[in-house]
């Protein structure tokens, strides 16, 4: 038995890397994540913990911010009229960008490769290299954290934004019942996975863990277990059912999120507390799930 599981997580190792080539990005932060949504609790407060211990508040009026799949601690989104911003330098510098700050001038200045953006707090007006921008809000200091307008930020920098409400689920989103924002941007030479080949690196998992558990996963062996029938069209049915930036959601029990740099399979649960963790089909729980 432990041969046959080798020879599975070897093949999903190969998968892997045949898809990626050398180069790749590193994972997310996904895994260990718990999530208290605001509305789902009695005092309208929740939390966000992260797997390093750490935890955060969330209210009625928090905003989630994702970079590449990552969410980000203390972000702390700002909106002003109408406007939503976001701390330069965390997004700056995650984008391999150079922030300097000029205290006589109140100016901001972001280098990211040729060009050069710079702008003054309680102003409006930005310069990207020689060119002048109308930002909808000025940039602003809050908790020591110079804000400015997310859209604005994202642009100059060339990378991508998206928003949602946590609600209208028809439009894209990385967790539901929560807002958040996503901001993505990678690099042109990886190779993200296709999704036929998320539904592969799955489905290998998922036969790991099933031959862990019931042995050898045949097709002569249904109705010898009730519970591995009900496993084996699980995992001849499976199919993505929707994605974002960063992950492409396969539905199981709970949804199977695959990460489309590194092929990381992670679990998601959507229950009152929301949790995200990180797959191992050989853990002896790997097919229990709770409801």
């Amino acid at each position: 038995m432990k041969k046959v599981l080798v020879i599975f997580l070897a093949a999903s190792i190969l998968l892997i890397q045949n898809v990626f080539g050398a180069e790749s990005i590193g994972s997310t932060n996904a895994d260990g994540i718990n999530i208290l949504p605001a509305v789902d609790s009695a005092t309208k407060t929740g939390y966000i913990k992260f797997a390093d211990g750490s935890e955060e508040a969330i209210d009625d009026n928090y905003t989630a911010l994702f970079i590449n799949g990552s969410l980000i601690k203390d972000a702390k989104v700002l909106f002003r009229h109408g406007t939503t911003l976001v701390p330069v330098r965390i997004i700056s510098e995650y984008f391999d960008s150079v922030v300097k700050w000029d205290l006589e001038t109140n100016r901001i200045s972001i280098s990211n490769g040729n060009d050069t953006i710079v702008m003054e707090i309680g102003n409006k007006h930005a310069k990207i290299n020689d060119r002048e921008v109308l930002m909808d809000e000025p940039p602003v200091i809050f908790e020591d954290f110079t804000y400015v307008p997310v859209r604005f930020i994202s642009e100059a920098l060339g990378v991508n934004i998206e928003y949602s409400d946590g609600k209208y689920l028809e439009t894209t989103y990385i967790i539901p019942r929560i807002r958040h924002i996503m901001v993505s941007g990678y690099s042109e030479s990886l190779n993200p996975i296709t999704s036929d080949q998320s539904v592969k690196i799955v489905k290998q998992q998922l036969i790991t863990a099933y031959e862990n558990r019931y042995g050898e996963y045949t097709p002569d062996k249904r109705g010898d277990n009730k519970d591995g029938d009900y496993w084996y069209d699980i995992i001849e049915g499976l199919e993505v059912s929707r994605e974002n930036d960063r992950y492409y959601v396969i539905p199981v029990v709970y949804d199977f999120w695959v990460d489309k740099y590194t092929g990381d399979v992670y679990t998601f649960y959507n229950g009152q507390l929301m949790v995200i963790s990180k797959f191992n089909p050989l853990s002896p729980g790997a097919l229990a799930f709770a409801g």
